[in-house]
């Protein structure tokens, strides 16, 4: 599997022009043009998918960003569950929702001038870096452990995302970036996450009430989740929740708290398309972990 480098939330805060971007990427992704591609010669490693992926292409020509991007602002857009993050919720199976993973970490990288290699090169440097990544999970822990609790007595909530910029944050399957509110809808075939198709909301307000979300307490939660520089917190299954702390496609790092019947985490384990590779247990369903 391609392997991406995963960066704290802090490095968002230097790439600060990523909240021009997010809103030109939500504002400019309703009508995808794929007829302005020119057809491909190479075979696409899923057939059925190739489709809908190609209607996901035209996103990246609407970023707004000059080329090549920053790699920090290509980490902020492509982080756990931000606007160029691409989720597959009707894979077939693991490997098959990595092998798309990875064809869309390798366009939107070649597309936006990004090199995910020198990424990658930067992230897997060894035990060292798996111990810095731990070290601050644990810093985060009590604070994590606090939003977590909330989170869990918000079941209309699955996803709650935060960018790295005020009002630039994604609820369920809402993205908001500034007056941008809009619900992407999965595509019908491969559950892509976005898809290109949108419902738009003419505010948060409706967006939240659409959800059966309380807005304040939406909001007051991902302040919380700013605040302990996390990036997303994402409910898998009803038995545990990931508080994210960094990633790109795939690959995610972080803290996965869950109730106490819950069988622990192993190394080697697939779950929603990715694969455990480091699992260490913090305290009583408490486990630091990192997928591919």
């Amino acid at each position: 599997m391609l392997r991406v480098e995963r960066h704290v939330v802090r490095i968002v805060g230097r790439a600060r022009r990523s909240v021009v971007l997010l809103t030109i990427v939500l504002g400019a992704c309703a009508a995808p043009r794929v007829a302005d591609r020119p057809p491909s010669t190479a075979a696409f490693p899923v057939p059925r998918a190739q489709v809908e992926f190609d209607t996901l292409v035209p996103l990246l020509d609407d970023t707004g960003a000059p080329s090549p991007m920053d790699p920090r602002i290509y980490v902020a857009l492509g982080g756990p569950y931000a606007p160029l993050d691409l989720q597959i919720t009707r894979a077939a199976s693991a490997e098959e929702s990595s092998t798309l993973q990875n064809a869309w970490l390798g366009v939107s990288g070649a597309k936006l001038g990004v090199d995910t290699m020198r990424l990658a090169n930067g992230f897997h440097c060894g035990p060292v870096c798996v111990t810095r990544r731990k070290t601050i999970a644990l810093e985060s822990l009590k604070h994590l452990r606090e939003i977590v609790d909330t989170f869990w007595r918000m079941p209309n909530l699955t996803i709650l995302a935060q960018w790295g910029q005020p009002k630039s944050f994604r609820a369920n399957n809402v993205y908001i970036a500034g007056p941008s509110v809009r619900e992407a809808e999965p595509s019908p075939e491969m559950g892509f996450v976005p898809s290109g198709r949108w419902i738009d909301y003419a505010d948060l307000d409706a967006a939240m009430a659409a959800q059966g979300l309380d807005k304040a307490r939406v909001l007051s939660l991902l302040d919380r989740l700013w605040e302990t520089h996390g990036r997303a917190l994402v409910r898998s299954g009803p038995d545990a929740i990931r508080a994210i702390l960094g990633g790109i496609g795939d690959n995610e790092t972080g803290v996965l708290f869950q109730r106490p019947d819950a069988p622990p985490p192993r190394v080697g384990e697939s779950f929603e398309g990715m694969q455990y590779v480091v699992v260490e247990q913090l305290d009583q369903g408490t486990f630091y972990f990192e997928t591919s």
